[in-house]
């Protein structure tokens, strides 16, 4: 016996597999009660394919020309009515137009007979008569013109009186100014007074000095502080 499991059909047609012996065949028992399908009948008849009636196309209509929409005999039937129609109009108004022209000349004919046929006009005059023609009055119509003055209105602007509210620091024990004016104050003018900032003459120091450290510098361009004002236009 080899090392493989042989498969044996016992007297009912079944498979057995029997596994030699001293063999680990564990994998292979998944296998053991498998029974391969066996065919024994005829195979299923197709199933019959469905009748169905043959698709009949009709054959496409005969094209029929046509112009503007119209059927092509219509169309010249109408076009050659038409045309009847306008010179019928044509020839009427020709005629009516030379019967009047005919009854106006004939008109003329008899009057300028009459005319010839008659004696001289007598004219009768009388005395010349006058009679005095009103004038109207005649109305003057004088318009004065006046020259208009007209009033400019002008704008005072009060003279700014610079006070000293400039924001300061301390450094030390002296202030110093870093350019900037008070809340409610704005600045008028600056002044180049190389000075630091002086309480009593209102001149503060604009922070522009550059390499100095703080807000302020001991030299440079100061400038005065203004209280704001509201100016009112004079009328």
């Amino acid at each position: 016996m080899s090392g493989l499991p042989e498969y044996r059909r016992d007297s009912s047609d079944n498979i057995h597999v029997i596994y030699p012996a001293n063999t680990d065949f564990n994998k292979m028992k998944a296998w053991e009660g498998y029974v391969p399908p066996r065919y024994t009948g005829a195979a299923p008849a197709p199933a019959p394919m469905p009748v169905t009636a043959p698709i009949v196309i009709a054959a496409p209509e005969p094209r029929e020309d046509r112009v503007l929409g119209l059927k092509r005999r219509t169309f010249w039937i109408l076009l050659v009515l038409l045309i009847l129609l306008i010179i019928g109009l044509a020839v009427g108004i020709s005629v009516g137009v030379a019967s009047s022209i005919k009854k106006s000349n004939s008109n003329s004919g008899n009057a300028s007979a009459q005319d010839a046929n008659a004696g001289p006009a007598t004219v009768t005059v009388g005395e010349p008569t006058i009679t005095p023609v009103s004038a109207a009055p005649t109305t003057l119509i004088v318009t004065s013109l006046v020259p208009t003055t007209a009033t400019e209105t002008s704008v005072v602007t009060p003279t700014p009186t610079p006070i000293n509210h400039c924001q300061q620091i301390w450094k030390g024990t002296a202030p110093f100014c870093n350019g900037k004016c008070d809340v409610g104050f704005t600045a008028v003018r600056e002044s180049s007074s190389a000075n630091a900032c002086d309480e009593s003459s209102g001149d503060t120091v604009i922070d522009s000095c550059a390499g100095l450290s703080g807000n302020s510098c001991w030299t440079g361009s100061k400038v005065l502080c203004q209280q704001c004002q509201v100016i009112e236009e004079s009328k």
